[in-house]
């Protein structure tokens, strides 16, 4: 016999808005606000479903439906809840919208081909005689919420998207929109929201124009005007579910970093391919370190430039090694803030570093000439900036330091790369000096490569002694580090989490996860990815933990080099590209908020 009524209303909420909160007020008026939950994944894709669960909780939070809010893996299915629930005496009604039932249902109402009842069943046919739901769910359709997006249409979580990330559109006159779209504000939120849904809408735009370019189309789409393109005419066309799969969106999204790009950690290097392998990497670099100095890994931002001609004259601009027809050509003070939005840091960085080489010109000309750069536009310094506290470390300065030079090719049609080459050290030393006057001048000091003093030997031995415990959920298992590495590969797969993520079993996810003591019954949903998971983290646990103990016994001109990011190996013995081995800044990089 059924007692309870668990009502919830699943979506992917993207965001979710004023019509939302009215539809779920409406639930709670029928079912009473104890019995109601609103049920939401953490699946993210950057079109359709850009906001992670965290970001959605801040959202709803400001509905004052926080502590209704439940994160699931299937909002449809709700296996969470229901875990918790007997079905013999408790029936589930779901909350849909009259819309979703028209235009893109997510379960069939009725009987099944062999003449059976579906498992989803009207609530109003059916709420005199319910049965568990472990047998049926009920639907019940919420009543319409109209509400206008000026410009836009009716409100949806495809309006608000494209409402919001609308670049063309002022930020004092998105607030208003806000407000009216949620009927709340706060400035932290809000923010939040513009950013990502600028970002994503400009990825996108610039992802179709260069599509556009290369199917020789002559249609002109600006960046506020993709919406021109139907779904029938993409798909008769150019077939945009295949083009704006996730995989393209996010290398537009995510492969964004400076033009030095990410630099290797020892795990990376061709031929690592076990744990093994692994501490093999760092004793050969142990030896390196004691023949010679290795280089400092400066925790600053990446503002590489290198020099072209413009309108007949020599002028440097930044890189920021994408793609994007900016970068390709160069990026001009006068044009950093459209390339990379008003109020970006980078619009700072870049026009102080620009000021700096493009005022001293005249000085550093024969410099330029002997290392390279005054005939070949591709050749590029290698630079990072850093005043004060740039992303997590605090330093006593502000200095720009030039760690070398960096050659940019087209390596495919969507990709460009970078590749150190060699240069006259002293070449590079006298462009330094001829810097310090105009760097001076506006606060910044000119730093070369930062070398390295070893201090003693590193304690790899006691790294690899200390002890570490993996819960798998039904047993925990405790071994040396080195016992781990020993039976440990890199792995290169991808593993499902329970919520329906997917991640690299190398990841700091799972390094955090596992080193957090989560069951791996709980974070991973295929048993037979375990091995994978426990591999990656035994591998990035080694990395930091051998990593802290080589820089514990390193010193440099700006200090011990425990304090900084980590250092730069360059041995063609070792690796054929440099790497870097970095300490316990693994995880303390993650508190960055200035990346691009």
């Amino acid at each position: 016999m059924i007692k309870n009524i668990i009502a919830l209303y699943p979506g992917r909420f993207q965001p979710f808005g004023k019509h939302h909160a009215e539809a779920f007020k409406w639930l709670k008026s029928q079912f009473g606000a104890q019995n109601c939950y609103i049920v939401t994944s953490n699946v993210v894709d950057p079109i359709k479903s850009p906001f992670s669960f965290k970001e959605k909780y801040d959202i709803i939070s400001n509905y004052g439906f926080n502590d209704r809010l439940v994160q699931v893996k299937n909002p449809y299915k709700a296996e969470e809840i229901t875990a918790q629930l007997k079905p013999e005496d408790t029936a589930l009604v779901f909350l849909v919208g009259a819309k979703d039932m028209k235009e893109d249902p997510r379960f069939k109402i009725g009987t099944k081909k062999d003449g059976s009842d579906s498992y989803f069943q009207e609530y109003s046919k059916h709420k005199a005689n319910l049965q568990g739901f472990d047998k049926h769910g009920y639907l019940v359709v919420a009543p319409h919420v109209s509400i206008k997006v000026p410009g836009y249409g009716e409100m949806s979580g495809t309006s608000l998207r494209k409402a919001l990330g609308d670049k063309s559109v002022p930020r004092s006159q998105k607030i208003k929109l806000f407000k009216a779209a949620f009927g709340w504000y706060t400035e932290k939120t809000a923010k939040m929201i513009f950013d990502k849904l600028e970002n994503i809408n400009e990825s996108k735009s610039s992802f179709i124009a260069e599509i556009m370019k290369k199917k020789n189309l002559k249609s002109k789409v600006s960046e506020n005007q993709t919406s021109i393109f139907t779904k029938k005419w993409w798909s008769e066309s150019l077939d945009l579910t295949k083009l704006l799969t996730q995989e393209n969106i996010q290398e537009s999204l995510l492969k964004e970093g400076g033009a030095g790009g990410h630099m290797a950690h020892p795990f990376n290097i061709d031929g690592v391919k076990s744990g093994k392998d692994l501490v093999k990497v760092f004793a050969q670099s142990v030896d390196y370190l004691k023949k010679g100095p290795a280089s400092v890994k400066i925790d600053g931002v990446n503002a590489s430039i290198r020099l072209i001609t413009l309108d007949g004259k020599k002028v440097f601009v930044m890189d920021r090694g994408s793609n994007k027809p900016l970068d390709v050509k160069g990026i001009t003070k006068a044009e950093l803030e459209d390339r990379f939005g008003a109020g970006h840091g980078m619009i700072k960085v870049g026009g102080t570093v620009l000021d700096i080489f493009n005022d001293s010109l005249s000085a550093i000309t024969p410099a330029l000439k002997k290392l390279g750069l005054w005939d070949n536009p591709n050749i590029m310094f290698n630079l990072e900036y850093v005043a004060g506290s740039t992303n997590v470390l605090s330093y006593n300065k502000n200095f720009l330091a030039v760690h070398g030079l960096l050659e940019i090719e087209q390596v495919t049609p969507k990709r460009r790369a970078t590749k150190e080459i060699k240069y006259s050290k002293p070449a590079l030393q006298d462009l330094l000096n001829n810097l310090v006057p105009v760097a001076s001048k506006n606060g910044y000091e000119v730093l070369g490569s930062i070398p390295t003093t070893l201090d003693g030997e590193p304690d790899l031995t006691g790294a690899l002694n200390k002890k570490y415990t993996v819960n798998y959920g039904d047993k925990k298992e405790t071994k040396t580090l080195s016992q781990w590495l020993a039976q440990a590969t890199i792995p290169e797969n991808e593993i499902k989490t329970v919520d329906g993520k997917k991640i690299s079993a190398l990841s700091k996810d799972v390094l955090i996860k596992i080193s957090e003591g989560t069951p791996l019954s709980e974070y991973i949903e295929d048993p037979k990815d375990y091995k994978s998971a426990v591999d990656g983290y035994v591998i990035y646990m080694a990395t930091m933990k051998l990593g802290d103990a080589v820089l514990e016994k390193l010193n440099s001109p700006l200090g011990p080099v425990s304090e900084h990011e980590g250092i730069v190996i360059r041995d063609t013995k070792i690796s054929k590209k440099p790497f870097k081995i970095t300490g316990k800044f693994i995880l303390g990089g993650l508190a960055t908020s200035f990346r691009k």
